[in-house]
């Protein structure tokens, strides 16, 4: 069983517009986002998903980060 979803599962044009828009909008995803691929997949891909949200106009850069006590999330 693989840890993380391969970048190919996940970077479709669907994930890449909803990405930047909330990393534009918030500064963040986490697999709590209906758009996101669950666990590990985006800290794993993190290059990979950056590259792929550059050619779409993203010009921020991506770290891996955890989010302590999220209202909704708990410890991500």
């Amino acid at each position: 069983m693989a840890v993380a979803d391969s970048p190919e599962s996940f970077l479709t044009s669907r994930f890449l517009r909803k990405a930047k828009k909330e990393f534009e909008k918030t500064g963040f995803i986490s697999d709590e986002h209906d758009f996101a691929p669950y666990g590990e997949a985006l800290s794993e891909h993190l290059r990979e998903t950056e590259r792929e949200l550059r050619k779409i106009g993203f010009g921020g850069h991506l770290a891996p980060g955890f989010i302590a006590n999220h209202p909704t999330a708990g410890y991500a």
